[in-house]
């Protein structure tokens, strides 16, 4: 995982109590929702939202064919509703999602200009924060974040992201 150096410029931080607000309305609106994909489309569009990310996908893994599915976004790759903009699917082991997927292992990327895993989407992105979603210490899908300015995300998103 890349690491902030001591001259890494600093951004602003989501605050504790802004955290705590996302996590407890995350754990409350789980409550009536019924189906995978309205949890997916709920922890893309409101909760990322509300850490005041500019950009999120939410993938699932599909088991059979051994890839990372796009399932929900927020940011550009959703333009309307509950769509994604062109979904793209992910090897396991290819790009930063793959990576993470087929590790288990959360990456931040502080300059993705660096990283030859980077795979870009829609657009090129200097930052990434790409956490697994487990479930019974079973990888089930990625949230992964990119953010166009370097050095964006921080280990306090990284923990952030891990917790939810």
């Amino acid at each position: 995982m890349q690491k902030t150096t001591p001259n890494s410029p600093k951004f602003p931080e989501v605050s504790s109590s802004n955290f705590s607000d996302v996590l407890t309305y995350y754990c409350e609106s789980l409550l009536g929702i019924e189906n995978e994909e309205e949890v997916l489309w709920d922890l893309a569009k409101n909760c990322i939202s509300k850490l005041g990310f500019v950009d999120c996908v939410v993938y699932l893994l599909d088991d059979k064919r051994n890839v990372m599915i796009q399932k929900a976004a927020y940011g550009p790759k959703n333009p309307k509703n509950l769509e994604i903009f062109q979904p793209v699917e992910r090897p396991l082991g290819f790009g930063i999602v793959g990576h993470v997927a087929q590790s288990g292992n959360a990456a931040l990327i502080h300059d993705t200009s660096l990283d030859e895993r980077y795979q870009p989407d829609d657009e090129f992105r200097f930052s990434e924060v790409c956490v697994p979603i487990i479930i019974d210490s079973r990888g089930m899908g990625i949230i992964d974040c990119e953010h166009p300015r370097k050095y964006f995300f921080s280990e306090h998103h990284l923990n952030m992201l891990l917790t939810m």
